[in-house]
């Protein structure tokens, strides 16, 4: 997988491709499934399914997705990340950079419950992968961990 996901990044300037790399490879060998998806767009979404007694279609696993790397022509190339756990680490969402923080803090979710037209909010806070992500790519690691903590013991 580490291969598909290195062609899917290539396009990015090199440091954003090296800062994605890493993260693909920290949690994948910390115990989440990694899955190559084309059910709404081009993405690599990252699961922890445990010890699932049945086997899970793609649909199942993408729905417990915790993170992901996407490609639209829309939004370009893009990490979404499904928080559930926020007020736990709350503390530590406080050392994170302000735009993280603002971003953390507007939270996800259906953009027509909002009253918006859908813009695939239910996907997850969206970050670009762009050069901007390397200023905050220590808070999204600190933030990831946060949400498994049950891998990292």
């Amino acid at each position: 997988m580490l291969d598909v996901v290195n062609d899917f990044l290539h396009p990015l300037p090199e440091k954003v491709r090296e800062f994605a790399i890493k993260l693909h490879q920290r949690y994948t060998e910390i115990g989440l499934n990694c899955i190559n998806t084309r059910l709404a767009l081009v993405s690599f979404a990252y699961s922890y399914i445990g010890k699932s007694r049945k086997v899970l279609s793609e649909r199942d696993i993408y729905s417990k997705r915790v993170w992901e790397f996407s490609y639209s022509i829309k939004d370009g190339y893009c990490l979404f990340v499904r928080p559930k756990k926020t007020d736990k680490y709350a503390d530590d969402i406080k050392t994170f950079h302000k735009s993280l923080q603002e971003k953390i803090a507007q939270g996800y979710g259906c953009d027509r419950k909002r009253n918006e037209p859908c813009q695939h909010g239910c996907q997850g806070i969206k970050i670009p992968l762009d050069d901007s992500i390397i200023t905050i790519g220590n808070d999204i690691e600190t933030w990831l961990d946060n949400e498994i903590p049950e891998l990292l013991t």
